[in-house]
């Protein structure tokens, strides 16, 4: 679905070559109030200019350049009364940042706030949160704003650090939510779970196929006291996080590969098709090659 414009100017920073995905950049001059419509993927709003107000359910705030909006999918939200406003939109696939989930697992305001929806099934308090850059972290996130620009610009982009510079987009702007809540709002992840994830994923880049019994002698507890724990933490039971890391790790595959989605299957050891198109329809919607068609890279301007 389309956000619903009256009277405003939009301009769009990426070439209509790329198609912007897994990454879609729209910068917005706003003279007029402005719905935004649910969205299928998160969004990330970074106010550059300018003042408006926010209305989300029944909260309405003021908003000014350092404000951040960061949006889950399924939401509507309107900016009310713009004046000279210049706003920075993102909307992003998660799965893209996939193989980056070490970083993830060690920063723990970028784990809830950006992150905790598609990895388990943590309730949010809030499916939109409003965050205040302070000046500093403001110009971070402005210089790194500027990079992805250019780099959507581009003949060919380099993946690498376009995902990479969106990856320390939400650093900044995590660590500006966790100081402001003072770390309450963090998910609190015991080193135990920390470590079966971790183990989780050596399990499917290695060969694919991960056997939860092999946790075990590595935790020091049974599987069962370890599954207990790891639903009391995440809400997600530890076979589900394995089945979603796979179909997440296929999901990166169809963007960024030349595989049919056969072949995928095969190296994350899904039973067969069918089981492997019954497990991305559950967490995406859509079957492998819907998906392939909707979002993946153009294979001729990209550089890994």
């Amino acid at each position: 679905m389309s956000a619903v414009f009256s009277n405003v100017q939009v301009r769009e920073n990426h070439s209509d070559s790329i198609d912007g995905w897994p990454l879609l950049y729209k910068e917005f001059e706003l003279n007029a109030d402005l719905e935004f419509s649910p969205r299928e993927q998160p969004e990330i709003f970074v106010v550059l200019s300018g003042t408006f107000l926010h209305e989300y359910e029944e909260n309405v705030q003021s908003m000014r350049a350092g404000s951040v909006i960061v949006s889950q999918p399924g939401q509507t939200h309107f900016a009310r009364q713009p004046t000279d406003v210049r706003m920075i939109r993102l909307r992003y696939l998660p799965e893209w940042m996939v193989n980056d989930i070490h970083m993830i697992l060690d920063s723990p305001d970028l784990l809830s706030l950006f992150f905790a929806k598609i990895l388990f099934d943590y309730p949010n308090e809030s499916p939109v949160n409003v965050i205040s850059l302070k000046r500093e972290p403001l110009e971070y996130v402005s210089s790194d704003l500027a990079v992805l620009k250019d780099q959507l610009q581009q003949e060919q982009i380099d993946e690498t650090l376009t995902r990479l510079t969106l990856l320390k987009i939400f650093l900044h702007i995590s660590e500006e939510f966790g100081f402001h809540w003072r770390r309450r709002n963090r998910i609190a992840l015991r080193h135990e779970i920390l470590h079966a994830m971790r183990a989780i994923e050596g399990g499917i880049n290695f060969s694919g196929a991960v056997r939860l019994s092999t946790l075990e002698p590595l935790m020091g507890m049974s599987l069962d006291h370890l599954g207990r724990l790891f639903k009391k933490a995440t809400g997600t039971t530890l076979v589900d996080y394995t089945q979603r890391r796979r179909v997440q790790h296929t999901a990166r595959q169809l963007l960024f590969t030349d595989k049919t989605a056969t072949a995928i299957a095969q190296d994350l050891h899904f039973t067969d098709s069918a089981h492997f198109t019954k497990s991305f329809q559950r967490y995406f919607g859509r079957s492998p090659n819907e998906y392939r068609s909707h979002f993946a890279f153009n294979a001729a301007w990209l550089r890994l």
